[in-house]
């Protein structure tokens, strides 16, 4: 803390009755006090894909912060990792603790699209997390869960696809 900010702290807790704390230099010198404190736990997040229906293509997996990024298809994180049809992981570890929801797909012809038919169907497998609807997209309530520690939020693709 420098001086002048030292000196008008003081003088403000002084003036409300208040001594101010300085901590003794020993305690600063050995680490006792922090200088900063960290503003934000970012907890590590990893996401489990199952129901890959190939080794073709792509997995791509998003991870959305609010519902109307969800809304938006604007994700604050993605990850696209070779498909194995036993399954995929990402790990995403600079998230801070907050409310999310994944989007996960199977990118099987390596178009780097969700692939849909002429009515808009989905022709390439799907998955949210905490639900699998299979004839819609599912809704922020239902995807989004509480990210506040390291954890893996499983998401199971659906749907047509090869």
């Amino acid at each position: 803390m420098n001086t002048a900010l030292k000196s008008v702290l003081a003088a403000a807790l002084a003036g409300a009755g208040l001594a101010a704390f300085t901590p003794a230099p020993a305690l600063h010198a050995a680490g006792l006090v922090a200088e900063r404190a960290e503003a934000i736990f970012e907890p590590e997040l990893r996401v489990r894909v199952t129901g890959v229906a190939s080794d073709e293509g792509r997995v791509w997996i998003g991870v959305y912060a609010d519902e109307a990024a969800y809304e938006a298809d604007e994700e604050i994180a993605q990850a696209s990792v070779a498909a194995d049809r036993h399954g995929v992981a990402a790990t995403f570890d600079a998230l801070p603790a907050g409310r999310y929801a994944v989007i996960a797909f199977h990118d099987a012809n390596g178009n780097n699209d969700f692939d849909r038919n002429f009515i808009g169907m989905p022709t390439e497998r799907f998955g949210f997390s905490n639900v699998s609807p299979r004839m819609r997209r599912a809704r922020w309530e239902e995807a989004v869960f509480v990210h506040a520690e390291p954890q893996t939020v499983a998401v199971d693709l659906v749907g047509a696809g090869r």
